[in-house]
C-alpha cells in the first residue's frame, strides 16, 4: 500500500510564507463506495466545485487568484479516471497549490480514507495527514534456521529490503555417534545464521539508522536464541513478535500481520503522552498546557515537545506578520510587539506549524475523554 506522507513533507507543507495563499484538496478513494469510475469522477466534480467557490470567495490578490485558478484546472485534468489518474492502491489523495508561491501541484498518495474537503489559507491544511506520517519507521525480520528476510516502513507500507541466506544442512536421518555429532553441528550453524542476523540488524538500526522499532518472526524454538543473539541497543527497540510464514508470505500479509502490533505500541505510546500531560497540568510548575490559547503561547515560546489536539478541533485566528505569534483573537493587537495580526482560517492548523517548526511531535486523537476534558488541546512542554 502506497504511502507519500513523511513528517519533513508535513513539516514543509504546514511552513508559512510571506505573500502565499495555498489550495488544499483532499479526495476519498475508499473503494467501499467510490469502487466505479463514474462513482469518481463525481467526487471529483463535487471536490473541484468545492475548490472553485473556495477560491472565488477568497479575499485574493489578482495574481493569487489566478494561480489558483490554473491550478484547479491542472487538478481537473489530472484527477479524473478518464485522464487515466493512476491512484496505485491508494485510499485517499491530497492535493497543494500554491505551497512555495508557483501553484504547480503536488499530490500525495494516501494510505487511508480520508474525507472529501478543501481549504485555503497561507499554509497548506495538513492535519487529515498527521497520523500517516509515522515518525517510527519499523524493521519486521522473518528468520527461520537458515534464511532471513527483512521488510522496512510502518503499519501503512511494509516491503523487503534485503534478505540473508546461510547453508545450514539438514537434519541426518541415521542414528548412533553420528546422528549426534551432526546434529551438534547444524545447531552450531543454525547459532552462526542467527548471529549473523543479530549483526545484520545491529547494522541497520545503529549505523545506518535504517529503523527505530523492530519486530521478530520466528518458529517458537528459535525465538530464545534469537533476542539472545541480539546486540543490548537492537533488543532495547525489540517491540514483539509476529506469526508469519515467511516462506508464503508477501509483504502485504506482513504488513498486515506486524500492524496490530504497531497500532498496539501507537496506542501505549499515546496513553502515556496524555499520562504526561495530565501530570504536567495537574501540578503547580508542572510540565504541561492545557486549552488552545495556552497551548498556541507555549508553541510561540517554542517550549513543546509534544502536542495533543483532538480530532476536528479547528478555531480561526490570526498570525503577528513580525514575530510569527497566532492567536484566537485575530482582532487584538500582538501582545509581543504590538502588530495588527493577520486573520488566518484556523489557528490550529498555524500551531501544527509552530510544532513542526520546533520539532515537537503531534498527536492527533479521535473519541479521547481525557483530551477532551483538557478543552481538546494540550502540550507536554520542554520547560
Amino acid at each position: 500500500m502506497v504511502n507519500d506522507v513523511t513528517p519533513e513533507r508535513l513539516r514543509r507543507l504546514s511552513e508559512p510564507r510571506e505573500d502565499v495563499t495555498v489550495l488544499s484538496l483532499y479526495l476519498d478513494l475508499d473503494p467501499s463506495h467510490l469502487s466505479t469510475p463514474p462513482a469518481r469522477e463525481s467526487a471529483v466534480d463535487s471536490v473541484l466545485a468545492d475548490a472553485r467557490r473556495a477560491v472565488e470567495d477568497r479575499d485574493l490578490g489578482h495574481e493569487a487568484r489566478a494561480g489558483l485558478r490554473e491550478a484547479l484546472g491542472e487538478l481537473d485534468r489530472r484527477l479524473r479516471p478518464s485522464a487515466g489518474m493512476q491512484a496505485d492502491g491508494a485510499r485517499g489523495l491530497a492535493a497543494f497549490a500554491g505551497v512555495d508561491g508557483s501553484h504547480e501541484i503536488e499530490l500525495l498518495r494516501l494510505p487511508a480514507p480520508v474525507p472529501t474537503q478543501v481549504a485555503v489559507d497561507r499554509a497548506a491544511h495538513v492535519e487529515p495527514l498527521i497520523a500517516m506520517a509515522a515518525r517510527d519507521r519499523w524493521c519486521v525480520a522473518l528468520v527461520n534456521r537458515q534464511a532471513a528476510r527483512f521488510h522496512l516502513g510502518d503499519e501503512w507500507a511494509l516491503e523487503q529490503t534485503g534478505a540473508l541466506d546461510d547453508d545450514v544442512h539438514g537434519r541426518h536421518q541415521q542414528g548412533g555417534w553420528s546422528q549426534r555429532n551432526h546434529e551438534g553441528s547444524i545447531e552450531e550453524e543454525v547459532a552462526h545464521h542467527l548471529d549473523r542476523v543479530a549483526r545484520a540488524l545491529h547494522v541497520a538500526h545503529v549505523q545506518r539508522g535504517l529503523f527505530g522499532r523492530l519486530l521478530l518472526g520466528a518458529p517458537k524454538e528459535l525465538r530464545g536464541a534469537l533476542e539472545a543473539a541480539l546486540h543490548p541497543d537492537t533488543r532495547a527497540v525489540l517491540a514483539g513478535w509476529v506469526d508469519v510464514d515467511q516462506s508464503a508470505a508477501g509483504a502485504d500479509a506482513v504488513r498486515q500481520a506486524a500492524a496490530a502490533a504497531i497500532a498496539e505500541h501507537r496506542a501505549a505510546h499515546r496513553r502515556a503522552a496524555l499520562d504526561r500531560l495530565q501530570a504536567g497540568v495537574g501540578s503547580d510548575g508542572g510540565h504541561g498546557v492545557h486549552g488552545l490559547p495556552g497551548v498556541l503561547q507555549a508553541l510561540h515560546e517554542r517550549r513543546v515537545e509534544v502536542l495533543l489536539l483532538h480530532d476536528g478541533v479547528h478555531r480561526p485566528g490570526g498570525r503577528c506578520p513580525r514575530c510569527g505569534l497566532v492567536s484566537l483573537d485575530a482582532g487584538a493587537p500582538c501582545p509581543a510587539d504590538g502588530s495588527a495580526l493577520e486573520p488566518i482560517a484556523d489557528a490550529v492548523e498555524a500551531g501544527i506549524a509552530l510544532a513542526y517548526q520546533q520539532d515537537a511531535e503531534v498527536l492527533v486523537l479521535s473519541e479521547e475523554p481525557r483530551l477532551q476534558t483538557l478543552g481538546g488541546a494540550g502540550a507536554v512542554l520542554r520547560f
